[in-house]
């Protein structure tokens, strides 16, 4: 018994120390090189969180989102952090990316103590979510790293879960649990449809498959005011996006070219994220303990035995990820990885749910396994993210490092290069989109209307940065235009020209 006590012990420390060190890889990379991967819709995060700064922590009307407020997410934590810091942009982002990284992970540890996981499953669930990805890849950027782009929405994902696990074990929604999820859904729907795609749908999926079991084993079904308040939700949330226009996926059906659109995109990406080119046979393992542990747990919720009712809740994440394979499947939407974020939780749950079910004293060993494989890729993410970051070596650091050499302070270029610019040189040295290089007119996308003339000043030297894509559209613009050059110079794979003041427009 004392070693059985022991082993387990040992077991939950290594879990805790791999975890531990991943978070802090992370969170290196996040503070300390924060523009190592840096890129055109990053850095447009990072200046929304100045931009929120200065609008009294609200998202202006000047500012051109993509497809959704900014509520509760990283941009509008790191605008409080912004001022603390000597207003380091970046600095400031990186902070609020790994407090809300921190907080996930803590709400997670929450709800599997709710749920009745065991501390070594708990850990190891915890400690996948962090290992199972790739440097810098789709799934570490929307919940980890530089923009953490659906952080927001895991958090209120496990608060929804741990208020769900309440209604059904009491068997019925008490005031405020039904006030916090009305607010919470309100929240999601203003920041887009994200909040459906992870939690409502899956949650609404959940609720009709159980129900549907349960009539046809004629067992005694949850009161039905609970699977009115899960579609109050979703009714909720999606009302919400709709008053920001943040429900617009660009997408119809796609009934005909589905199969053609699984085999030749889906699959490809589910593919690349689950990453079997990084210790594939460790990964393979991994990944047939959770289908074994979701097996097995399907077998105990929907068995004879009576299990806890807030163990169905465990069901959600593979009813995300359908969710998600369905959409990107069966309509036109563009096919990333992102969008599977829900099977990066459902291998980390099932792997929990393994460690539960498997009744073995051996099962210590595989949870060692896990430890082992969370040390190794702490080794590769560190190695990826802190110990190669070149980013001083980067043209784009050296574009912005040029400007604030000679004193330049405003400058233009695509939408490809103008953000990144500007956050490689920490808001310096400021490059704003334009549409095209030929019309030079502001560009309506993650940006704001007062970087631009006419409230911007048209006074100055200003810096037109270029590349060889953009140059036939440049020698268009200074043939129409024949503007005053005041300098050129050639900083890599970029052509600066100083022109003699701002000539770029807002229309």
């Amino acid at each position: 018994m004392k070693k059985d006590k022991l082993t387990e012990y040992i077991a939950a420390v290594l879990l805790a120390a791999s975890i531990v060190s991943l978070v802090f890889v992370f969170a290196n990379a996040n503070i300390s090189h924060y523009t190592a991967r840096m890129e055109s819709d990053i850095a447009s995060e990072t200046l929304l969180a100045t931009v929120l700064y200065e609008n009294n922590f609200i998202q202006p009307d000047s500012w051109y989102a993509s497809t959704a407020i900014r509520l509760i997410s990283t941009p509008n934590l790191a605008a409080f952090i912004y001022p603390l810091v000597g207003c380091d942009a970046n600095l400031a982002m990186g902070i609020s990316c790994t407090v809300m990284m921190v907080i996930m992970l803590v709400v997670m540890g929450l709800y599997c103590k709710q749920t009745g996981f065991p501390v070594l499953a708990a850990l190891s669930s915890i400690l996948l979510v962090l290992a199972f990805t790739k440097p810098s890849d789709e799934w570490q950027r929307m919940i980890f790293v530089y923009a953490s782009y659906y952080v927001s929405h895991i958090i209120t994902l496990f608060i929804i879960l741990m208020l769900y696990n309440r209604a059904v074990r009491k068997q019925k929604v008490e005031f405020w649990v039904f006030t916090l999820s009305m607010l919470v859904a309100v929240v999601n729907g203003l920041q887009g449809m994200h909040g459906c795609l992870f939690i409502y749908f899956p949650l609404l999926g959940l609720e009709i498959v159980k129900r549907v079991i349960f009539r046809i084993q004629t067992r005694k079904l949850d009161r039905k005011h609970i699977f009115t308040w899960v579609v109050l939700m979703i009714a909720v949330s999606i009302i919400a996006s709709k008053l920001t226009s943040s429900n617009n996926i660009g997408a119809s059906r796609n009934i005909r070219n589905a199969i053609p659109k699984f085999r030749e995109e889906v699959w490809l990406s589910i593919v690349d994220m689950v990453a079997l080119d990084n210790y594939g046979t460790l990964r393979v393992v991994i990944i047939i303990a959770a289908i074994i542990g979701y097996l097995m747990a399907l077998g105990k919720l929907f068995g004879r035995e009576k299990e806890d009712s807030a163990r169905y809740s465990v069901l959600l994440f593979p009813a995300g990820f359908v969710v998600s394979l369905l959409l990107t499947t069966f309509t036109t939407v563009e096919v990333a990885g992102r969008y599977f974020l829900m099977l990066l939780f459902t291998i980390a749950v099932g792997n929990a749910l393994f460690i539960m079910n498997v009744k073995n004293k051996s099962i210590k060993a595989f949870v060692v396994f896990i430890s082992i494989f969370g040390i190794l890729q702490a080794s590769v993410f560190n190695n990826e993210l802190v110990a190669h970051d070149d980013s001083e070596h980067l043209d784009v650091y050296k574009v912005a490092a040029w400007m604030n050499e000679k004193g330049y302070e405003y400058g233009y270029s695509s939408f490809d290069h103008a953000n990144c610019i500007t956050v490689m040189g920490n808001n310096t040295a400021k490059v704003r989109a334009v549409n095209n290089m030929k019309d030079m007119n502001g560009c309506k996308w993650l940006t704001d209307v007062t970087w631009y003339p006419p409230v911007k000043s048209e006074e100055g030297p200003t810096c037109y940065v270029v590349t060889d894509y953009l140059a036939q559209d440049f020698n268009e613009f200074m043939d129409r235009v024949e503007p005053e050059v005041l300098e050129t110079a050639q900083v890599g794979v970029y052509t600066i020209y100083v022109l003699d003041h701002d000539y770029t427009v807002w229309e």
